[in-house]
């Protein structure tokens, strides 16, 4: 009797994990639908919907939804686990930005995954997209500039920016933000002087009304190489007390920068602030009126001219959009 009731009971317990991994693969969507464009795509992947006002959107729907032609690839298409399965007879590739994809199968948030307002415009996302053979872009082997891509509630495609017909090149999305059908963008480009390793040091952001559909420009654009940190270190610098002890250097400003700041102003030596200039690029050592001036290293330099016929540079690191950050300097012909 002992022995079957021991036979019984692990019976029972082989049954009950049976059945808590049959609920388990049902509730996960293993044996379920993978791919298609109703398909939820991503094996293992976790559905989350997310609201705004007025709108309700599944983000996962991302992942079969459908894509505009970029980055001159002869059509677009409908993603499949994210990526255009074709991208053109040029090869490359056309899918969401790694971290959209991150964000939407661990249903997390991504400053570059915005859920709108309204329905006629109710996500926005980045897309990348590269090509690998005859373009010239890609005999460089980088990739062309990002792009926003808007489509409504259905995941129907409404509207597009494609930062390849903005200023600079490398364009990079860093945030979006979508209310109604007005979108603001963010994003950091490289200029002249960047190296081409850079991913770019101007911040830029702007605004796009994707009320029409098709291919949109963003507007009002207005952009940033750290002029303002640099106006605001001298400005705080300036307007200290004279004879005071140098206040500990402000957010963004290493105690060396801040030293060679004080000093200066210490000197009476004022700054001609209207005519600063920041340039991308290392300064490996350069010239000012004949007098050298030390190498920095650092992606982004800004000179602004002294009233002693002398200059200050300043080397700035750039941490993110518009996070610029004055980590040295120096003042030519200041001891």
């Amino acid at each position: 009797m002992g022995a079957r009731r021991t036979t019984a009971s692990r019976a029972l317990t082989v049954l009950r994990a049976l059945a808590a991994c049959c609920l388990l693969a049902s509730c996960t969507g293993v044996s379920g639908d993978q791919g298609g464009s109703g398909g939820r795509g991503v094996s293992g992947g976790q559905s989350t919907t997310a609201s705004s006002a007025g709108t309700t959107v599944d983000p996962y729907g991302l992942l079969n939804a459908e894509v505009p032609a970029l980055c001159d690839h002869s059509a677009g298409g409908r993603l499949i686990n994210g990526s255009l399965p074709d991208a053109g007879a040029q090869g490359g590739r056309v899918s969401l930005r790694k971290d959209v994809l991150s964000a939407v199968t661990s249903a997390s948030s991504s400053d570059v995954l915005a859920i709108g307002t309204d329905p006629s415009a109710a996500i926005a996302a980045a897309v990348s997209c590269e090509q690998q053979e005859g373009a010239a872009r890609s005999e460089r082997h980088m990739s062309w500039p990002d792009a926003v891509v808007v489509w409504d509630d259905a995941f129907n495609l409404v509207a597009w920016v494609d930062l390849s017909g903005t200023e600079g090149e490398r364009g990079r999305i860093n945030a979006i933000e979508i209310s109604g059908t007005d979108m603001q963008i963010k994003w950091t480009y490289a200029g002249d002087g960047d190296q081409t390793t850079s991913s770019g040091t101007y911040s830029a952001q702007g605004h796009v009304d994707v009320a029409e559909h098709g291919r949109r420009e963003p507007e009002d654009v207005s952009s940033t190489r750290g002029e303002d940190v640099v106006r605001s270190a001298i400005s705080e610098a300036s307007g200290r007390s004279g004879g005071a002890s140098a206040p500990p250097p402000p957010d963004g400003v290493s105690p060396q920068a801040w030293q060679a700041l004080t000093r200066v102003v210490e000197l009476g030596v004022s700054f001609k602030v209207d005519k600063l200039v920041c340039e991308g690029g290392l300064s490996q050592g350069n010239a000012y009126k004949g007098e050298s001036i030390g190498s920095l290293g650092k992606p982004v330099s800004c000179v602004v001219p002294l009233s002693n016929d002398e200059a200050m540079v300043f080397g700035l690191d750039l941490g993110g959009w518009n996070d610029y950050r004055i980590s040295s300097a120096y003042a030519s012909g200041v001891e």
